[in-house]
């Protein structure tokens, strides 16, 4: 089994997992956009705020910190500790791929 994160096909972006065994090949595509639906509202079920539940979706489509930052127009301290307050309150989001899309 080989497995390819955030690869775009076509104009949308998936996980892939390609299986290749006697002869047969199986391609499964996962649409990112329903795994970034799936954590939004589990952000959302959480109780983040509403800054939060905006630095969550930024980061899960790819923005970096810095991009953040500048978009949201906040300072890196600020970002900082709505990082940690989403990282409180979803702890299991150290446990996936945090930016699921890409711009």
């Amino acid at each position: 089994m080989h497995y390819f994160s955030n690869t775009k096909v076509g104009k949308e972006y998936f996980d892939v997992f390609f299986f290749h065994d006697s002869g047969y090949r199986v391609v499964i595509l996962q649409p990112l956009r329903q795994k970034y639906d799936t954590w939004v509202k589990r952000f959302t079920n959480r109780g983040l705020s509403h800054r939060e539940l905006d630095v969550a979706k930024l980061g899960l489509q790819g923005l970096t910190n810095s991009q953040i930052i500048r978009k949201l127009g906040i300072s890196r301290a600020t970002l900082k500790t709505h990082l940690n307050n989403i990282y409180k309150k979803v702890p299991e989001i150290r446990n996936e791929k945090w930016r699921l899309l890409k711009n």
